[in-house]
């Protein structure tokens, strides 16, 4: 579910919740910059006065209409500047509470590639005007000292050596801490800078929201009781790489291209350009109650349950695989075929889904699918009781 707004929001509705977006106080004068924390309705306007802070010419690289996402307890924010993919692409992605409206991170990255002193030079304005919009106390010259100290002031090689990891290329100015992380494909990498605004952020992964809002002492004792911590932490598989969605994290062979699908949070995968498989989301389901989401036109040949591969050890939590073979429907006036395919699903009766791994059988090793699987994990901000 998604919308398209524009403009100041005080509130909307989506068809399953009600979010109020709080006005917050505003103290700042005509002579001043607002330095408040940054509101969703208030973001726009924050972002273009930040661009024409930072540059003498910020006509391109002003806020323009924004998609806004339900993520349960937070809400996810997304911009786009030129052609989502194309050589110049540039997206900045916020998440905002849901209880207040206010951002707690932001980050913004260009198009995965061969990563060089061009593209980085292409983001420098963007990295500056997040760095200006998070943090408007700082001058121009601690704009640029902040710049130079994250390795975002034009030496690629020092920007790759200093950003390895998650957490090794991180400064925290004021109450905000920023984070370069590395987002990589088989197309090649970007580099995103991060803004946390939130001192108390305690989210597992910088690219992530923070987690949920503060329960109260009866809402946390009943939490911990029924969501125990028993998710193994995790590890990158050799020769693999890390795709990471909103609500979960798992990995792929190097060699694979991966897509995200128009529905985000779903990936399509490709191997030397031949199709792979996908992913995709389902309601929760068990051995009894899968026959309400087979496909048509399908036989099924095998419905085994993994638990083998689960990282998650909890009792309502299961991996399905399930052999299909999909088939020409009778009423097409195309030639016969069939397609063979595996799923995998691991189904968590807690949070109400079923995340969906459909390989085609004939490309894909069994092996390669195991790993896959295996390496799923459910971000602990994605969990919902809805």
């Amino acid at each position: 579910m998604s919308m398209l707004l524009s403009g100041c929001l005080d509130s909307y509705r989506t068809d399953e919740v009600v979010v109020q977006i709080q006005e917050e106080p505003s103290s700042a004068s005509v002579e001043t910059k607002d330095t408040s924390p940054i509101y969703l309705y208030k973001l726009p306007d924050r972002w273009d006065a930040a661009a024409d802070q930072v540059l003498e010419h910020a006509e391109d690289y002003k806020f323009l209409r924004f998609e806004v996402s339900d993520l349960g307890d937070f809400l996810k924010i997304r911009c786009f500047w030129g052609e989502e993919n194309s050589e110049n692409s540039v997206m900045l992605t916020g998440y905002a509470r849901k209880d207040d409206g206010r951002i707690e991170r932001m980050y913004i990255h260009g198009r995965q590639t061969d990563f060089d002193e061009a593209d980085l030079l292409h983001l420098q304005p963007y990295y500056e005007i997040l760095i200006e919009a998070s943090n408007p106390a700082l001058s121009e010259d601690e704009r640029s000292d902040l710049m130079r100290t994250l390795s975002l002031d034009g030496d690629v090689a020092a920007l790759a050596e200093r950003s390895g990891t998650d957490g090794s290329n991180t400064v925290t100015v004021g109450n905000v801490r920023y984070d370069v992380a590395i987002i990589a494909s088989g197309e090649g990498r970007t580099y995103a800078l991060v803004a946390t605004m939130d001192k108390d952020c305690t989210g597992n992964r910088i690219l992530s929201p923070c987690a949920s809002a503060p329960y109260t002492d009866m809402e946390q004792a009943t939490h911990d009781e029924k969501s125990p911590v028993t998710q193994s932490l995790f590890v990158l598989p050799d020769g693999y790489q890390t795709v990471q969605a909103d609500r979960f994290t798992f990995a792929v062979p190097d060699g694979w291209h991966v897509a995200e699908k128009a529905l985000h949070g779903e990936f399509s995968f490709q191997i030397n350009g031949t199709p792979a498989g996908e992913t995709e989301i389902l309601g929760w389901f068990d051995a009894e109650t899968w026959k309400d989401f087979k496909p048509n036109h399908t036989d099924q040949s095998g419905f085994d349950q993994r638990d083998d591969l689960l990282a998650d050890q909890r009792g309502d939590v299961h991996v399905y695989r399930i052999q299909l073979t999909h088939t020409k429907p009778a009423a097409e006036m195309d030639p016969e075929w069939k397609y063979e395919e595996t799923r995998w699903y691991v189904a968590d009766k807690e949070d109400g889904r079923a995340y969906g791994f459909n390989f085609d059988s004939e490309t894909v090793d069994e092996s390669v699918m195991e790993t896959i699987v295996s390496s799923f994990r459910l971000n602990e901000v994605g969990r919902s009781s809805a």
